[in-house]
């Protein structure tokens, strides 16, 4: 059974969660909560913008598995998104991206079809984010992953970098460069 704060109802999330059974909890400290061990705490990218305070209080509640669930609902996230990635390695807290409340839902309810096994698939290893992200981009292996993490010291550094900077660095190449380049620019849709 999934659990949903209070602070949660009128949110449209709800309507879709209809594989699970849940129910209002006025006593969890997350926005959802299932098994007891899994914290799902979700954020419209939007609400951020107005409220950007209420994220950082309440990340810090302590559980054995933490979900930043954002909702992509506002254009040219990706810098909002790169700082919240670095503030959720610092508090051990997994970010998954949606952009429909249908989708956000489907998310919840896997972590409750599949709450035995959720904390193994999820859970990272320390600094395991960045490593992971920068192998996601095409022809950026773990080797160039490894040469960029010790160069820079976030993702947001390595993106605001410029081409010859990057050259710099062992086994990037210009095919490399613009790989990455194109990465950071793309759209999500």
């Amino acid at each position: 059974m999934i659990l949903v704060s209070t602070s949660q109802k009128g949110n449209g999330i709800l309507n879709y969660i209809t594989k699970s059974l849940w129910s209002y909890s006025p006593n969890i400290k997350s926005d959802y909560e299932v098994d007891g061990d899994i914290s799902i705490l979700f954020l419209s990218l939007r609400f951020h913008l107005c409220k950007p305070d209420y994220i950082y209080k309440k990340i810090k509640i302590k559980y054995n598995l933490k979900i930043l669930l954002l909702l992509v609902d506002i254009p040219n996230y990706e810098l909002l998104i790169t700082e919240l990635f670095e503030f959720c390695d610092f508090y051990d807290t997994t970010i998954i991206l949606s952009y429909s409340n249908e989708e956000a839902a489907r998310y919840i309810q896997s972590f409750d079809l599949n709450k035995k096994r959720t904390e193994n698939i999820i859970q990272k290893k320390e600094g395991d984010h960045k490593m992971r992200f920068l192998c996601g981009i095409p022809k950026i292996t773990k080797e160039d992953a490894v040469n960029l993490e010790m160069k820079y010291k976030n993702i947001k550094n390595i993106i605001n970098s410029s081409g010859e900077e990057l050259k710099g660095i062992n086994n990037m190449g210009d095919k490399k460069i613009k790989s990455m380049k194109e990465y950071w620019e793309m759209s999500f849709k």
